[in-house]
């Protein structure tokens, strides 16, 4: 039986990894029948691998409720990860990727971008992350990067949101850098369904140019998010809805 009103899903998955669902919550009020993906795994000792293979099986689970013309998989940064592997597996209407590293060149443009951007303060804050790998410390980090993420009239309302219990610092240490390992064997296997990758014109986390050659690469229409940052998904939410039903922003 169908659980989903009127036959239809829209699976948004967090970034980071291990972002929770109140970094998304722009995005899933407004999009109906949204079904925010979290990041939960059977237990703490399995590998990166067998982490990520856990989260896009659930996905696929929520996705097998529904006919394949009216789901839809919104990933966002790293959760664009996920969702284009749930896409190998089981066929979209449309799945949707913001700010989303696709190779390896992308991935190491945004390594590139954390170290050099990264002031005194969030060099320290990244330490005490290192040294004690908590919740607390791994968001009091991240939220330091600032405009790394947020364009400038959302830098204090985004970095409130990454303080308010949004992260998981058990999920982002054990998958953080895996991304980087699957990422080409993720896009280089076929998708079932039409696939869009985005990016803010603000978005000072991975270059734009950078993921328009990734995404030609791959053979993948790019869209470019004109109001809207790295975290476009909370600044710019009426904007993903818009490519989500009509292909375009």
């Amino acid at each position: 039986m169908n659980i989903f009103p009127g036959g239809k899903v829209n699976l948004i998955v967090p970034g980071g990894p291990g972002l929770k669902a109140n970094t998304v919550k722009p995005l899933a009020c407004i999009v109906n029948n949204s079904v925010v993906l979290p990041y939960e795994i059977s237990n703490e000792k399995i590998t990166p691998k067998e982490a990520f293979e856990e989260i896009v099986t659930a996905g696929v689970q929520i996705l097998s409720e529904v006919s394949a013309n009216e789901r839809n998989v919104i990933g966002h940064s790293f959760g664009g990860l996920i969702a284009k592997a749930i896409s190998n597996k089981i066929k979209t209407k449309n799945t949707i990727l913001l700010g989303t590293p696709i190779d390896k060149s992308c991935y190491q443009n945004v390594f590139d971008n954390y170290s050099l951007k990264a002031d005194e303060i969030t060099k320290k804050l990244g330490a005490k992350y290192s040294e004690n790998p908590t919740d607390n410390t791994l968001a009091n980090w991240l939220s330091s990067y600032g405009k790394l993420y947020f364009s400038e009239d959302f830098i204090e309302a985004g970095g409130k949101m990454l303080m308010e219990d949004s992260v998981n610092s058990k999920i982002f240490s054990k998958m953080s850098q895996y991304g980087f390992e699957i990422c080409e064997e993720v896009f280089e296997e076929k998708s079932h369904g039409r696939i869009v990758t985005a990016a803010g014109l603000k978005d000072e986390l991975i270059n734009t140019g950078s993921l328009l050659l990734s995404s030609i690469k791959f053979n993948l229409k790019f869209c470019e998010i004109t109001q809207g940052s790295h975290f476009s998904i909370f600044e710019s939410p009426e904007s993903i809805k818009f490519l989500i039903e009509k292909g375009e922003t």
